[in-house]
């Protein structure tokens, strides 16, 4: 695996097993939303990686995902949840904005199929990326 790309996948595993260790806390759901978008945002940019693309410096999963759509066949994303996802991310780091949605913050259930997202896209890159070593 290419070093850069792994380096990718190993900080989005972090905002993965992060997501996991705070599901529990119904207080922490906007938190574990804001950690499933970054990991499928660097999971995004270590398949750019892996191809020798260029890594735009952007934070919106759509516009990475555009950029990859030419490997598309090895990651199957929930375009619902990407564009809430979307929603999640806010470069301000005001409180009152953190990790909203439109209709506020996520409840737990949401938050929950985030990281499920996000844990089924890293494991569909990593097990692709890995096959492709071998």
């Amino acid at each position: 695996m290419k070093k850069q790309a792994e380096e990718w996948l190993k900080y989005a595993q972090v905002d993965l097993l992060a997501a996991r260790q705070m599901i529990v806390n119904q207080e922490l759901t906007s938190v574990v939303s804001f950690h499933a978008q970054q990991c499928i945002e660097k999971v995004f940019k270590a398949v750019l990686e892996y191809y020798d693309m260029k890594i735009p410096r952007v934070h919106d999963l759509r516009k990475l995902y555009k950029e990859i759509e030419g490997n598309n066949n090895i990651i199957d994303v929930n375009y619902e949840i990407i564009d809430q996802l979307n929603q999640v991310y806010i470069d301000s780091r005001y409180p009152a904005d953190h990790g909203l949605l439109p209709d506020g913050i996520p409840s737990q259930e949401k938050a929950r199929e985030f990281m499920f997202e996000a844990e089924k896209i890293y494991n569909q890159v990593k097990e692709y990326i890995e096959q492709e070593v071998e």
